[in-house]
């Protein structure tokens, strides 16, 4: 994995509640 997509999973995991955590292997939910 590339630093850009380990600081887009922190970033899903920081503002995100339990539930949207677990759909970060998915990719963004926009």
């Amino acid at each position: 994995m590339g630093l850009a997509t380990i600081f887009h999973m922190l970033n899903q995991w920081i503002e995100s509640d339990e539930e949207d955590v677990l759909n970060v292997d998915l990719g963004p939910a926009d």
